[in-house]
């Protein structure tokens, strides 16, 4: 699908705002998100990211508390770009971001969250704790509020099997890509998307 040895635009983003999502940091994800947003990058409207960051737990220097959301916005020029964190000092709202204090490991909250937002989210981003329960539970909630052709990605999965066979007992369909996890054991995604 992808060569992650090549550069995209989003992968400049990412180096841009040094997110670690991109193989020339850490993670070979951003190819494979260009590959499957680039030719709906205007049309994306609605993105939601589950995790700021902060340096302290990054793998990478000079890490930007919430590189990925800038990334996001940069990358789809007309889209609203939301997301959430459990610390209230990571908060971001400026230009098309809007971020809020909530708990992923809390369905009501994520649910009054998307109620709130008005769901039909084009993209959404599990980029949270990285606990598997908690990334079951967070799909679990939050796929309802995809768009028709929206994509919910985990990022980071420990345990791919297990979230997979959590989301199948709920009538979610998923599947594990899995890129350098010899070097890097959980550079691993998965991904759901009604039209995928």
């Amino acid at each position: 699908m992808f060569n992650s040895k090549e550069t995209c635009l989003l992968s400049d983003l990412a180096i841009k705002y040094h997110s670690d999502k991109a193989p020339q940091q850490y993670h070979n994800y951003t190819p494979f998100y260009h590959e499957l947003f680039k030719n709906r990058r205007d049309s994306v409207k609605k993105v939601f990211e589950i995790g700021i960051g902060y340096q302290e737990i990054m793998p990478i220097a000079n890490y930007i508390s919430g590189a990925g959301f800038y990334m996001w916005r940069d990358y789809f020029p007309n889209a609203q770009i939301y997301g959430i964190d459990i610390k209230p000092e990571l908060m971001i709202n400026e230009d098309r971001i809007q971020t809020f204090v909530c708990n992923q490991s809390h369905s009501w909250l994520l649910i009054n969250l998307a109620e709130k937002l008005g769901g039909n989210f084009d993209l959404i981003v599990d980029d949270g704790s990285h606990v598997t329960e908690h990334q079951s539970i967070s799909a679990i909630t939050l796929v309802p509020y995809l768009s028709d052709n929206g994509i919910y990605i985990i990022e980071d999965v420990n345990e791919p099997e297990k979230v997979a066979n959590n989301l199948k007992m709920m009538g979610i369909k998923s599947s594990i890509y899995r890129f350098d996890v010899n070097l890097k054991s959980d550079d691993i995604l998965l991904v759901i998307g009604k039209n995928l």
